[in-house]
């Protein structure tokens, strides 16, 4: 009798990119306190294979919310077709004064007919991408919060003072080595990055990512010392 192995690999990234796989639309959702509703489009890459498609949401400490629903959390995804889905915010005592992070997570279990279970291993694909709420009322600019940040250089270690009520993404950040030079910061939070600084100076370049998960910048900023 021949012995079958599945093994089902989850990837959460950032989005995955893949020749024959369900992906997502969006690399980042903002929900608006006014939004009656935000979707994400899934879109199933492959011309032969159906997948079955499980979606949630996941609050900051990697704990599934019960402040948002996602419709359908379950379907079958066939080659070619594109499944909207949409999510729902069900918890009206939300933050008010700055913005919270949740995780979109959806992940797509190839189906197997009687072949393929006796002869191959099934690889289960996912995404995970950011989920930010944003309240009604936070009307500064890119520009108005990009001035507002503080940063500081003491003995090797970058120190970026964030007042704002914003997630903030970094990248391309000079005075940092390449693979250390990405990274958030939570609303009204100050972050100590130790040890990785590469090269004092008088200046900061960075480039921030936007609401579409595409870079602005670079922008240029003084150190305090």
């Amino acid at each position: 009798m021949k012995n079958v192995f599945i093994i089902f690999l989850s990837f959460y990234t950032s989005y995955l990119f893949a020749e024959e796989s369900v992906l997502l639309n969006k690399s980042r959702i903002i929900y608006n306190e006014s939004d009656k509703r935000n979707s994400v489009d899934a879109e199933n890459k492959s011309q032969r294979q159906s997948y079955l498609v499980q979606a949630w949401i996941e609050n900051e400490e990697h704990q599934i919310t019960k402040d948002f629903i996602v419709t359908p959390p379950l379907h079958v995804s066939r080659p070619g077709m594109e499944k909207s889905i949409e999510i729902w915010k069900v918890n009206a005592k939300l933050p008010s004064d700055k913005e919270r992070l949740y995780y979109f997570f959806e992940k797509a279990i190839p189906s197997l007919d009687k072949k393929d279970a006796n002869n191959g291993i099934s690889i289960a694909t996912g995404n995970r991408i950011k989920l930010i709420y944003r309240p009604n009322g936070l009307r500064m600019s890119l520009i108005q919060v990009k001035e507002s940040l503080v940063f500081k250089c003491q003995q090797g270690h970058l120190i970026i003072e964030n007042p704002t009520p914003f997630y903030i993404t970094f990248t391309k950040v000079n005075i940092l080595r390449e693979d250390e030079n990405s990274f958030m910061i939570p609303p009204e939070s100050t972050l100590t990055i130790k040890g990785k600084v590469r090269e004092n100076g008088k200046k900061i370049t960075y480039s921030i990512i936007n609401d579409f998960g595409n870079e602005e910048g670079p922008y240029s900023s003084d150190i305090m010392s």
